[in-house]
């Protein structure tokens, strides 16, 4: 997989957690302003539907580790999500009591403490994969450089001996040749 798609995944992976931190405040809101739960369950239908969304993208890159990790974030969204549905019940039914809001709210932190756990572990390891898949990239480029520089200056010492007039000899394909009629790194290429 190229460095560009795993950076894509990474970004997906980073908006997830950005969904995390707004849901979160949302559910503080909530607990505030329990006569807005209608508002609120509308708006937390619309986030949970956005983050499982993004973790086919995820997946569809992710090697067979990161495949488990995420197959436990979704469980553990699944379960986030339930817990702030059944905080906005709560407060549909009842928004004068703070108790029992406050109760839900304290739920829905712990599930909330539980995704982020899971995605900081899923986090970590793709982190690594990647700052690995950089590495390989950088390196892989800087060999493919190596040898562009170097099959530029054999071909201007041909193109000057050329010029010159003299022919530029070498051994090639168990023949000795004059190598008029192509420069060394053309003949290198095959």
């Amino acid at each position: 997989m190229s460095v560009g798609a795993r950076e894509e995944v990474a970004r997906e992976a980073m908006d997830l957690r950005v969904d995390i931190i707004a849901i979160s405040r949302m559910t503080y809101q909530l607990a505030a302003q329990p006569e807005k739960a209608a508002d609120f369950r509308a708006e937390a239908e619309k986030r949970s539907t956005e983050m499982l969304a993004r973790l086919p993208k995820i997946e569809a890159a992710a090697d067979e580790t990161e495949l488990k990790q995420l197959q436990a974030i979704r469980t553990t969204l699944e379960t986030y999500f339930g817990e702030i549905r059944a905080m906005v019940g709560i407060a549909e039914a009842n928004p004068q009591d703070v108790a029992a809001i406050k109760a839900g709210l304290d739920k829905a932190l712990d599930a909330q403490k539980t995704v982020t756990s899971t995605v900081k572990v899923y986090s970590t390891y793709s982190g690594e994969e990647l700052a690995a898949a950089r590495a390989d990239a950088l390196q892989s480029s800087s060999v493919a450089r190596y040898r562009r520089l170097r099959c530029c200056r054999l071909h201007r010492r041909w193109r000057r001996r050329q010029l010159a007039g003299r022919p530029s000899r070498h051994f090639h394909s168990g023949s000795r040749s004059d190598c008029r009629d192509e420069p060394p790194c053309r003949r290198q290429s095959r």
